[in-house]
């Protein structure tokens, strides 16, 4: 898992933004279109006219300038929240166990990340005002007083027992995890990026409808670093069951801290 910086505005797909668009369009205007061999086989620049060869005439042309684009405030917020639901679409993406619950197209070349994208981006504000992203498209089932804490090297979730109400099959069901996404903000190092996205994944927990949940997520190397290079920390996660081999099959409500 990888801390993810934030880039410029473009098209996105399902690794990140690419292709970004050049507004900076160049723009000429036709000065004159002499017909017949009057300056001979003339083509290229000199100065700032343009000479172009079309048929039999020698069309004139002054040199293009490139059209300025004014920064506005609006402009300027709009393209801060297309980097950060990128970067939060980036890391629901990531988990595996997220992206499965995403649907993707291939008629129309919709994937996942274009779904999750287009989902949370209404729901998104800014970066100090985050909104209300979602790791899933669909709410699962209940779970009771979860809580999320965060630690010096991670985060701890808990909660009380899923219960039998819970719709939990423990013949077929035999772990829990919590994954998700962290946002930190408020770098220690002002150079440092404004936001970054962790994953969020927990150890497992042998699965019993009767006992409470209590997980931990601890970093490491680069992930501690970066964990440790800002204040302020915002989580949402899921509780997700799992079979024997790993296969997600349940997901809960969303936590958020």
């Amino acid at each position: 898992m990888r801390g993810i910086k934030s880039g410029p505005a473009g098209r996105i797909d399902d690794s990140g933004i690419t292709g970004t668009k050049n507004n900076n369009k160049q723009k000429g205007s036709k000065m004159a279109r002499l017909r017949g061999p009057v300056l001979g086989n003339v083509s290229g620049a000199v100065g700032n006219i343009v000479f172009q060869e079309k048929g039999d005439s020698s069309i004139l042309y002054k040199k293009a300038t490139k059209k300025e684009i004014v920064m506005t405030d609006k402009r300027f917020a709009i393209q801060e929240k297309f980097r950060l639901v990128a970067k939060l679409a980036l890391g629901i993406n990531a988990s595996a166990e997220l992206k499965k619950q995403w649907p993707a197209s291939s008629k129309n070349r919709h994937s996942r990340f274009n779904s999750i994208f287009q989902t949370n981006y209404p729901l998104v504000h800014t970066v100090e005002d985050l909104g209300k992203p979602i790791m899933i498209p669909n709410p699962g089932f209940p779970l009771k007083n979860g809580v999320i804490t965060t630690t010096l090297t991670g985060i701890t979730f808990s909660c009380d027992a899923p219960g039998m109400d819970s719709g939990v099959n423990t013949n077929l069901e035999k772990f829990g995890s919590a994954v998700g996404i962290m946002v930190l903000r408020s770098p220690v190092n002002e150079e440092d990026p404004s936001f970054r996205v962790l994953n969020v994944g927990t150890g497992k927990q042998a699965l019993d409808v009767d006992a409470p949940i209590n997980l931990v997520c601890n970093y490491v190397g680069d992930q501690l670093t970066m964990f440790e290079g800002y204040t302020d920390k915002k989580v949402f996660l899921v509780f997700v069951t799992t079979d024997t081999s790993g296969n997600p099959i349940h997901y809960s409500v969303q936590f958020s801290h």
